[in-house]
């Protein structure tokens, strides 16, 4: 197999694009590809295994959030094992209300769906002196997942972004809970900041030892088109 060939398809795998176990023989990677090819988050290849997306049936609706979806936010992530107290959204509609964030709800049918907020001022420094508002606290619910709603929360908040700032900043935890994520940012452009990997807002230094928890995060940017 051409060497470049190799390179994309090892790369695919260690970033999870795609089940190795579905090819019986590693030269069946070999067709997707041609000599020539460079490496791509996008390629068509990443979606061979992990990103299969549903069809969405029915009525999606991005809204503003509200003080009566706190309660009903929290219990929906609870059914699926997720500690998220209710505190946690009437603290996100009290920033809101201060201008410092914006929390963008996703509404299936008229259930709730998912979430993602706006940080208009990020707590991460590179992020904030270059004044690149951060999308955090992303999250579908399981039972809605892979049917394109995060990809249209995603849209929503870029559109905000947008009116403000030539790019758009993001996080991802580093370990496998995650992957869903890290295919998606990347598929949409989302490239690393060049910091490494960040704890609690800090780039961490050489010789530093953590524990890998939610707190550990890779930062990326995307420079938002204009038509897009």
């Amino acid at each position: 197999m051409d060497k470049t060939i190799w390179n994309v398809y090892y790369r695919n795998v260690l970033l999870g694009y795609f089940d190795e176990s579905k090819f019986e023989r590693r030269e069946q990677y070999q067709p997707c590809l041609t000599a020539k090819t460079e490496f791509k988050p996008n390629l068509s290849v990443n979606y061979l295994h992990y990103n299969t997306v549903r069809k969405m049936k029915g009525n999606l609706v991005l809204r503003t959030i509200r003080s009566t979806d706190c309660k009903k936010i929290s219990q929906s992530f609870q059914e699926q094992g997720w500690d998220k107290p209710i505190s946690q959204y009437e603290k996100y509609i009290e920033l809101q209300q201060k201008g410092e964030r914006d929390v963008i709800i996703a509404e299936l049918n008229q259930e709730f769906a998912g979430y993602l907020t706006i940080k208009w001022k990020s707590d991460y420094i590179p992020f904030r002196t270059q004044n690149i508002p951060e999308i955090v606290d992303f999250n579908v619910l399981k039972k809605y997942q892979r049917l394109g709603i995060g990809t249209s929360l995603m849209d929503e908040a870029e559109k905000r972004i947008k009116k403000i700032s030539e790019y758009a900043g993001i996080g991802f935890g580093i370990y496998k809970d995650y992957g869903a994520a890290q295919i998606l940012y990347i598929n949409r452009g989302y490239k690393p900041d060049g910091n490494g990997l960040v704890k609690n807002s800090i780039p961490l230094k050489y010789g530093e030892i953590i524990t890998v928890d939610d707190s550990v995060v890779f930062c990326l940017t995307k420079k938002l088109q204009e038509n897009g």
